[in-house]
């Protein structure tokens, strides 16, 4: 059995709840077809704009300058779901009606580059494509001059992946496991087992986390350990409710964080370098995605089908 060490305990705080919130702006999406509001889920940059993605066929995809400004539609004619867009040789892909297409930054027509059904989710590695599969128990590289490439095979479904030393870092949420799986292929080496509805997962520095799933509300937990697997897994934050998302930007850590009522929702950064932990934004309604640029987190925020911009702080 491993030794917990508790770094960190999540309280909550009126002070830290609202730290960021006078300063958030926020910029509606249109509604779409029939007057459906589309729900920010998905969102990504490049030098001069925002892009989401939404979580309905309604209007599925927004193009806004940043740092803010009106948003332009990109796919006006589809009325489709879209999942996991990302950018990835200059153009946007995504998955769409149980294929892989692309589309280009100015919008204009998808265009198939894999048929492919069943893909969860993609990712861009070394200039390389990566998938998971809704269905499927793997993780697969794409290649258009041949069939996908199973990189490894899991007693469950993975979830999200991150990549380092030649390594792919996942979690199966179903079993309880973190691993790590070498990118050429091979054995799985289990990292933590016994994590009770493990989600997500991150790299940083010599570290992998991941989100442990509580059994009531607010009662989720942020863990970590050695990348090696050795060590005691140490838990960083408690407290905390669909903390799902994981992004890395300048050497720390960041998640969402939904516990306490709508408006009380946060952003976490964690400092691996002084094991701090402190609120990036608060004041928050459903916070689903986010990214950052060198000045601003940019979030979609579901309780008020909004990108929401927040000053990055420090």
């Amino acid at each position: 059995m491993w030794r917990v060490l508790c770094l960190v305990i999540v309280l909550s705080s009126p002070c830290l709840a609202r730290a960021g919130g006078s300063n958030l702006k926020r910029f509606p999406l249109p509604a779409g077809f029939m007057g459906m509001k589309p729900t920010p889920h998905y969102i990504f940059i490049d030098g001069d704009h925002v892009f989401c993605g939404t979580g309905s066929s309604a209007q599925p995809l927004f193009r806004m300058p940043r740092p803010g400004g009106p948003l332009k539609q990109l796919l006006p004619k589809t009325n489709a779901i879209i999942s996991s867009p990302l950018f990835f040789e200059g153009r946007i892909f995504m998955e769409m009606n149980e294929k892989i297409v692309s589309l280009s930054r100015d919008g204009g027509s998808p265009q198939i580059e894999y048929d492919l059904a069943d893909t969860l989710r993609l990712f861009p590695h070394g200039g390389r494509l990566y998938r998971t599969k809704f269905r499927g128990r793997v993780i697969e590289l794409l290649d258009k001059q041949r069939k996908p490439r199973v990189i490894a095979r899991f007693p469950k479904s993975p979830g999200p992946l991150s990549f380092d030393g030649g390594y792919i870092y996942t979690n199966v949420y179903n079993s309880g496991l973190v691993v790590r799986v070498p990118l050429k292929g091979g054995k799985l080496k289990v990292l933590a087992r016994g994590q009770r509805k493990a989600v997500a997962s991150a790299v940083l520095g010599e570290h992998v986390y991941w989100v442990v799933e509580g059994r009531r509300r607010n009662t989720d937990e942020v863990r970590r350990r050695s990348k090696s697997g050795r060590g005691p897994i140490e838990t960083i934050a408690k407290g905390q409710d669909n903390a799902e998302v994981f992004v890395v930007h300048e050497g720390k850590l960041y998640w969402r964080d939904w516990s306490g009522t709508p408006g009380e929702h946060k952003i976490w950064r964690y400092d691996p370098s002084r094991k701090h932990l402190s609120v990036a934004v608060g004041g928050l309604k459903g916070p689903s995605d986010f990214t950052f640029d060198s000045r601003y987190i940019y979030i979609c925020e579901k309780g008020t089908f909004s990108i929401v911009r927040a000053p990055k702080g420090q």
